[in-house]
């Protein structure tokens, strides 16, 4: 994968990727991934392709006016915040894949689990 890859499926695939590697707790990853396969069905094709142009609040408020009530409010918000974590750990990783920690707080280090084996 490029490291200036920031497609829905660069994103996509590195949300599985985390999971298996263990630089994401697989739960949280396994909801991450949930939430941007429901959400980015409804992105641009411009926004599919570099997800830098993505405004998550925004996208949230397009599908929730295009799907008037059929989706809860609750579920949307839940959504919203897992694909805007998503979002920042895959640019903070692709800035620094090696050196990756997440902003999550569920998060399994790998360089941490390895420290903490060695000691």
């Amino acid at each position: 994968m490029s490291s200036q890859d920031f497609s829905k499926r660069a994103l996509l695939e590195y949300l599985k990727q985390a999971a298996i590697s263990g630089i994401l707790n697989p739960a949280v990853a396994r909801s991450r991934k949930t939430a941007a396969e429901q959400l980015l069905v409804y992105v641009t094709p411009e926004e599919r392709l570099n997800l830098k142009l993505l405004d998550v609040d925004e996208l949230c408020s397009r599908i929730h006016k295009l799907e008037d009530s059929s989706i809860r409010v609750e579920a949307l918000n839940l959504y919203n915040s897992r694909l805007k974590s998503a979002l920042s750990d895959y640019f903070l990783w692709l800035e620094n894949p090696e050196g990756f920690i997440s902003n999550s707080s569920s998060v399994i280090s790998s360089n941490k689990l390895k420290k903490e084996r060695i000691t």
